[in-house]
């Protein structure tokens, strides 16, 4: 049985990372306002995850192993000539926008200086995942976990346990020392430190190994009670009325003593928020559960399932709506409609990938059959 909440969750983590990218009012929508952890947590999840679902039998032996890593390897190319693809996309739109409003600023603003001005050194720099412009630095996170999957996947798998020691010392050193990837010429290192988040891959993996097997996630009630607090901390601690402009000053937490949250490092009160955040959520809603059949459900589903294209349209519509409100008089409503539209457009494109999907499915069932009734034309014209 399909999981259906990997697809959901995913379709709604893509629409959250739109919203965030876009300045405006509609990124009260996402749950970052609310809690330590945001979208981007539940989109590397999920991609660990998913990627045991897909990969974990043959990574464990129980399939063909050397098929896996090599699916494994092929996605990771993908990605990456996507991301490629994506730079360029994103570096023409900007360099238009700035001729357009006559503000070369733009590309500084988006990140994409350096490649304007040095194009040799920065496609380089790209290609080596070196450079990495505003907006675009999820998927190469999400290319170089993967990539180590189709070396790491196996012994991963089979040694769980280990992986997870291993896994937690590179994060808990990473973060305490800073150590991180350039990301860009003048010295700065990634934002996403993938030594530091491959740990929340690494821990989506593991469960979906898990959940390949079919051993489920232990439920109990201290458990569940950990998690529900570990959630109304965060929420309390963030103070979500500030956002709505309630009792600006009245704080629950004195936010100087707070948990550590911080994001780029994934500090550990963001890793447990989403941890127990997707504990209570996962014990809640069931894998099949009816509200993922309803329209809405089908909706977010459909985005979730066809989740790179997705993604890639949103980075683009994300640096166009923000070029856009920028440079031009916006109202408050006008941003709604903006960011409201944008989502639009993303579930747009993923229908397109769906109806494509399902064409070719048909198409393969169609010359199933036809190679079916063409091997029983053979036998029957073999008789006598």
């Amino acid at each position: 049985m399909r999981d259906l909440r990997i697809d959901f969750f995913r379709g709604l983590a893509l629409c959250a990372i739109f919203l965030n990218h876009i300045p405006g009012p509609a990124t009260l929508l996402t749950w970052r306002h609310y809690g330590f952890s945001d979208a981007a947590d539940t989109f590397v999840f999920l991609a660990g995850f998913s990627a045991a679902l897909a990969w974990g039998a043959g990574f464990r032996g129980d399939r063909d192993t050397a098929k896996a890593k090599e699916s494994a390897g092929r996605r990771a190319l993908h990605l990456y000539r996507t991301h490629l693809a994506l730079v360029g996309a994103m570096l023409m739109l900007v360099t238009f926008s700035a001729w357009a409003y006559g503000n070369p600023g733009l590309r500084e603003m988006m990140g994409l200086g350096y490649l304007g001005a040095n194009p040799a050194d920065g496609w380089l720099r790209v290609a080596l995942l070196a450079y990495l412009p505003n907006l675009a630095d999820i998927l190469p996170m999400y290319i170089v976990f993967i990539g180590a999957l189709a070396l790491l996947g196996p012994a991963m798998a089979r040694l769980p346990l280990a992986t997870f020691c291993i896994s937690a010392l590179v994060w808990l050193a990473a973060g305490m020392a800073k150590i991180a990837p350039p990301a860009h010429p003048d010295g700065g290192q990634w934002f996403f430190n993938p030594l530091c988040w491959q740990f929340l891959f690494v821990i989506g993996f593991l469960l979906g190994n898990r959940a390949s097997m079919g051993k489920a996630v232990p439920r109990h009630p201290l458990v569940m009670a950990a998690a529900v607090g570990m959630v109304l901390y965060g929420l309390l601690a963030t103070a979500p009325w500030h956002v709505f402009g309630i009792a600006p000053d009245f704080r629950i937490f004195d936010p100087a003593a707070l948990i550590p949250h911080g994001k780029e490092t994934l500090e550990i009160g963001r890793l447990l928020h989403f941890l127990a955040l997707a504990y209570v959520i996962s014990s809640l809603v069931g894998p099949s559960a009816g509200f993922f059949h309803a329209v809405p459900g089908r909706l977010f589903g459909t985005m979730g399932r066809h989740s790179l294209p997705v993604f890639v349209g949103g980075v683009l519509l994300s640096t166009l709506w923000t070029i856009l409100i920028q440079q031009t008089p916006t109202t408050n409503a006008m941003e709604w409609v903006m960011g409201l539209s944008g989502l639009l457009i993303l579930l747009a494109i993923a229908m397109v990938w769906e109806r494509d999907r399902v064409e070719d499915t048909n198409n393969m069932k169609v010359r199933s059959r036809e190679a079916y009734v063409a091997s029983k034309v053979r036998i029957f014209s073999t008789l006598p």
